[in-house]
């Protein structure tokens, strides 16, 4: 990405005045000035990672959470409104979540960090799978 697509991106993150992120027990809602944009309900998530997005003179540690095989993951980061209170509790939500997880994500800077902190049962035990018969 080049400096100009990097500040075109900033750029177009400020016109929303406000992100927030909304949860309760069944899921959380991401809200940009008010208007739902996305929803993930907790018993849908098969995987989640820690990541960072580099945004141009500063970094934005993000989750995401892939509910399907699409391979797309739903994110939120720290820039939306109740980032902290939410990720301690995806922390707590999902037993096996990877402890250290803001450690290794946040060094070194600017670099992205793609880092798999929690997976599903079935994913885990598929994997584990694959690796005794490989």
């Amino acid at each position: 990405m080049n400096v100009l697509s990097k500040l075109r991106r900033l750029l177009s993150l400020r016109k929303y005045t406000e992100r927030s992120i909304k949860y309760d027990a069944d899921g959380f809602n991401v809200y940009f000035d008010g208007v739902l944009a996305k929803s993930v309900r907790w018993d849908e998530v098969l995987e989640i990672v820690a990541f960072k997005q580099d945004l141009f003179s500063f970094d934005s540690i993000c989750f995401g959470f892939r509910c399907d095989d699409s391979g797309v993951y739903e994110s939120v980061g720290e820039h939306e409104v109740n980032f902290d209170n939410f990720s301690r509790l995806v922390v707590a939500r999902f037993p096996g979540f990877q402890t250290d997880w803001y450690a290794t994500v946040v060094q070194p800077p600017f670099v992205e960090n793609w880092t798999t902190v929690w997976q599903a049962a079935c994913i885990k035990n598929a994997e584990q799978g694959d690796r005794a018969n490989g």
